[in-house]
């Protein structure tokens, strides 16, 4: 008579490995790609919060911004009891790569402007989607498709989204 023996197979058990390793890869993916959309997410609620915080300034000293010639830098200070941890986030001048950008134009508009750096690309792709569904302003630099055969993958210019505040 034949011993019943108990446990897998060696046959058995690379099927389960390669199964489980094909799952987890697919995991991996999809996380990465949820990551993307959340950092995208992210910039288009900061541009939110921060133009929301500009127009309560801009409400609570409308006297004093229409009688005053108005820079990036004292929107930034003006903003500041209406938001924790400011200077941190934003810049009012140089260059905006990473940073939410205030400018004031020759027609006394303000603008918040965000560019993400070149090296984001699904990130940046992701964000030209939300900011045109948004209506925000945006420009996009060079973008070359994943599936392009003829150009590599490339991000440019990065992605600028404006949002003009008053």
């Amino acid at each position: 008579m034949r011993k019943m023996r108990k446990g897998f197979t060696l046959m058995e058990l690379l099927i389960v490995i390669g199964v489980m390793g094909i799952l987890g890869a697919m995991g991996m993916i999809s996380g990465q790609e949820a990551n993307n959309i959340a950092n995208a997410n992210k910039v288009v609620e900061d541009l939110r919060i921060i133009s929301a915080a500009m127009n309560m300034y801009y409400a609570d000293n409308k006297a004093k911004c229409e009688s005053e010639t108005q820079t990036g830098e004292t929107i930034k200070t003006g903003i500041t009891p209406y938001m924790k941890s400011v200077a941190s986030i934003l810049g009012t001048s140089g260059t905006n790569v990473g940073k939410y950008l205030i400018t004031v134009h020759t027609d006394n508009t303000w603008w918040l402007t965000y560019t993400l750096p070149a090296a984001d690309t699904k990130v940046g792709l992701i964000l030209a989607n939300k900011a045109a569904q948004e209506r925000f302003v945006q420009s996009v630099g060079q973008v070359y498709d994943d599936e392009d055969e003829e150009s590599p993958t490339a991000y440019a210019g990065g992605v600028t989204v404006c949002l003009q505040v008053r």
